[in-house]
């Protein structure tokens, strides 16, 4: 059994990594996730650039993660070595359909349109059911970001304090919201405590972001970095829910309304992650 830690900013997650269950979860309604836009704009700036692991460009040919921020959206893609978008994950925060509440949603982008969606005044979690390939990619993309997490962590005496925190934040942010949201698809509840955790979270990284912003004007670029070595495949079906409490009475959408301090939405291509600027807005 493996236990992977990420410590950032007095906030810690524990990942734990054993046997898969096997378990399926049940097909619900998902939410639609808009395809990317050609802009006059140009292609947006990742805030965080890094390597990634052997075991995943030797299954996925993915050598690079790019991590872009939106106002409300957090999107990581994977590239190969011709710069080209393979497959990714996004986040988001929206607002409910049916009440004020703020809901944080996970979309899978590799063709497949998989989403979860969990509410995070009521904890209630809707999702699709996931096919097998699209279960193992998630769990990879766990994986690395273990890996990016502990590179975070190490030294990086060339790299400022705030670059590093903005970095190590937005890789906690994407880490938690597969926690909170990836339950159903492994016919689990899902770590409760993970979904306030990634709305403060991404909160806190607008600032840290914004604090870093003139050392990272064309953005964090680590991929020159190895990942360190050991956390691998991370087998997100291992976790255990959380709390039975109600920890996010009260989170509506105001407080998360730009959470992540970008100026522009972003859309992603839902069949490969690939991320543009929203040019429906002027």
């Amino acid at each position: 059994m493996k236990t992977l830690n990420i410590v950032l900013a007095g906030l810690t997650t524990v990942v734990v990594a054993a046997a898969a269950t096997g378990c399926s979860a049940p097909e619900l309604e998902k939410k639609e996730r808009r395809s990317s836009t050609t802009s006059a704009l140009g292609k947006p700036k990742p805030t965080l650039k890094t390597a990634a692991s052997k075991e995943t460009t030797a299954q996925y040919g993915i050598t690079e993660w790019r991590m872009f921020r939106g106002k409300k959206d957090l999107f990581m893609t994977g590239y190969d070595d011709s710069g080209k978008a393979v497959k990714g994950v996004s986040l988001s925060f929206e607002k409910a359909e049916d009440s004020d509440d703020a809901e944080l949603v996970t979309h899978i982008n590799d063709g497949s349109g998989i989403t979860a969606a969990r509410n995070l005044a009521t904890q209630s979690l809707a999702s699709d059911a996931i096919p097998a390939d699209s279960a193992d990619f998630i769990q990879q993309v766990a994986g690395d970001l273990g890996n990016i997490s502990g590179l975070l962590g190490g030294e990086l005496p060339e790299i400022g304090e705030e670059v590093v925190a903005c970095g190590a934040n937005l890789a906690a942010v994407c880490q938690l919201a597969l926690q909170c949201c990836a339950g159903l698809w492994w016919g689990k509840p899902g770590d409760v405590d993970s979904c306030w955790a990634a709305a403060k979270a991404a909160v806190g990284s607008a600032a840290q972001c914004a604090q870093a912003a003139v050392d990272i004007a064309g953005g964090i670029d680590l991929s020159h970095y190895k990942l360190p070595k050991g956390t691998g495949h991370i087998d997100i079906g291992a976790i255990l829910g959380g709390h039975v409490e109600n920890p996010f009475s009260g989170a509506g959408v105001a407080a998360l309304a730009n959470p992540f301090g970008a100026t522009r939405d972003l859309v992603v291509d839902a069949e490969t992650g690939d991320v543009d600027f929203d040019n429906t807005e002027e």
